[in-house]
C-alpha cells in the first residue's frame, strides 16, 4: 500500500524536528546547515 500525502508530511516534520532537535544540541550553525542540505537532497531523491 502507497502512504498518502498526508502521511508524507507528517514524517517529513517528524523528520524536520529531529534535525533541528540534532543541530540545537550540536550548538554550531554551519553543521546545521549541511544537514538541511543533506536532507533536502534526501527528500528531492526519494520524491
Amino acid at each position: 500500500m502507497h502512504t498518502s500525502a498526508a502521511t508524507f508530511d507528517i514524517s517529513t516534520t517528524v523528520h524536520a524536528c529531529f534535525l533541528l532537535n540534532f543541530s540545537m544540541m550540536l550548538g554550531t550553525h554551519t553543521d546545521f546547515l549541511l544537514i538541511i542540505v543533506v536532507f533536502q537532497t534526501a527528500v528531492s531523491g526519494d520524491c
